[in-house]
């Protein structure tokens, strides 16, 4: 059955109604890259089921840059698509370091590691930010998680979670950790207080590979500039990847 038509209902509260309504239920999909649990009736879900890959750009810098035994850091791992993928790209002796705060998606991406056996990959459900503590994370409805974040993205009163915060740094720190292959990082606008507020960690080259999903809109509405996390990794000896579409910032060598 084809569900699409229920991402264009809006507002997203009532398309996510009509899903309840119409009892459409997960369900695992077998793709080149994997198996996944996935909503056929989410922005995740539908693209998975009908396209190819999923965000091909991202999937294409995955692809040329991890290979065996690398460490793969996944900052707003959502679902867990991405560091699937990665899982296996970087093999038994590599390993994929998944950071996604919303509780309702730590079964989906537990059922996920079981399904494609990721032993590889380590979960940790927490913010990351500039400071340590708790944040408070806005709840887009279930037809687009991957929007939720920090920053309220709608108008009208959704659902939030208090979750535990840390900065990347002291993760990094705590898990001992000296070097990153490729760090992904997607937060909805909170890419400017995990940058910025861990200088020392891009200042020092942990991370050879940084993919930046920057998010420039949410970031003039909260006072940041998107230029600002650029000059930052630049001044770092970060250099635009032109291999790659998508923002990919390589440790100058």
């Amino acid at each position: 059955m084809d569900n699409h038509w229920l991402l264009s209902v809006r507002p997203a509260f009532a398309a996510s109604f009509l899903k309840k309504l119409l009892r459409i239920k997960r369900r695992i999909v077998e793709t080149d890259y994997g198996r996944f649990f996935v909503d056929p009736a989410s922005n995740l879900g539908n693209s998975i089921i009908t396209q190819p890959a999923y965000e091909p750009q991202m999937l294409g810098v995955l692809t040329s840059l991890l290979k065996e035994g690398d460490l793969f850091l996944d900052i707003g791992t959502n679902e867990g698509y991405f560091s699937i993928i990665a899982s296996n790209l970087v093999g038994d002796t590599g390993c994929v370091l998944s950071v996604e705060p919303q509780s309702r998606l730590q079964e989906i991406i537990f059922c996920n590691m079981e399904l494609n056996q990721a032993s590889n990959m380590h979960v940790f459900q927490l913010a990351l930010s500039d400071d340590v503590g708790t944040a408070r994370i806005s709840l887009l409805p279930d037809m687009n998680t991957g929007g939720s974040g920090l920053f309220p993205a709608t108008r009208y009163k959704i659902p939030t979670q208090i979750v535990p915060q840390t900065t990347l740094g002291r993760l990094l720190d705590l898990l001992g950790i000296s070097r990153i292959k490729l760090m992904k990082i997607d937060v909805e606008g909170f890419e400017y207080e995990v940058i910025l507020g861990s200088q020392g960690v891009f200042a020092d080259g942990v991370i050879e590979n940084i993919a930046l999903e920057l998010h420039p809109s949410i970031l003039d509405r909260r006072g940041k500039s998107a230029d600002d996390i650029v000059s930052f990794l630049e001044g770092c000896g970060y250099q635009r990847n032109s291999a790659f579409q998508t923002l990919v910032m390589s440790k100058a060598q």
